[in-house]
């Protein structure tokens, strides 16, 4: 997982304020969907092994 983010940060590493700002917006407004929201808390339990699968969207 460190290797895909210093590869994910270093593809960004000179856009502009304004294209940051848009991508943060972009991921908000995608992970504020109860769906994704829901695969995205399970897929982080998937892959640390820590928590409950099923409580975790409710945290």
């Amino acid at each position: 997982m460190i290797t895909r983010a210093r590869a994910a940060m270093a593809a960004i590493e000179d856009w502009s304020q304004d294209d940051l700002d848009r991508l943060a917006q972009a991921i908000a407004w995608y992970a504020g969907n109860e769906k994704t929201f829901t695969r995205l808390a399970h897929q982080g339990v998937d892959e640390s092994g820590i928590g409950d699968r099923e409580g975790r969207p409710a945290k």
